[in-house]
């Protein structure tokens, strides 16, 4: 292939997967966005110092925010350009010295039921692109 013509086909698929990886990641926002209020249990949390009323999400909905620390560490991060290759989900730095607990909530522990958010967004990201839509166009 001439080699004009591949850096123009490799300049297009990266742009293409830093937007695809983009579309991902607010499929996520939406998606915890939609949970920010839990319809779960009622009950009072302290968080940093300042007690307060937080109503937790039922098991199979998205977490519901408490702090916006998961939201805040999803992030996209271009691995591999040459393989197209992007990560797309909370970023292990922003939870140094404290549980990783997006993996948590995802897929549960052996006392908490499972608050999918990733794989949800994954979902609606996946029916969107195949339908021919825009990921933001999912319902």
């Amino acid at each position: 292939m001439n080699p004009k013509v591949e850096q123009v086909i490799r300049a297009r698929a990266g742009r293409v997967l830093r937007a695809r990886a983009n579309a991902l990641r607010a499929e996520v926002y939406g998606v915890l966005e939609e949970a920010r209020v839990g319809r779960g249990r009622t009950y009072v949390v302290t968080v940093r110092g300042v007690k307060r009323k937080h109503t937790a999400s039922r098991p199979g909905d998205p977490p519901a925010r408490l702090t916006g620390r998961l939201m805040e560490s999803v992030k996209v991060t271009l691995l591999d350009l040459d393989n197209l290759v992007a990560h797309v989900g909370p970023d292990p730095q922003a939870f140094r010295g404290q549980p990783y607990y997006p993996f948590l909530l995802e897929f549960g522990t052996r006392t908490i039921a499972p608050r999918p958010f990733m794989r949800r967004a994954a979902d609606r990201f996946k029916r969107a692109i195949s339908e021919g839509g825009r990921p933001s166009d999912a319902p």
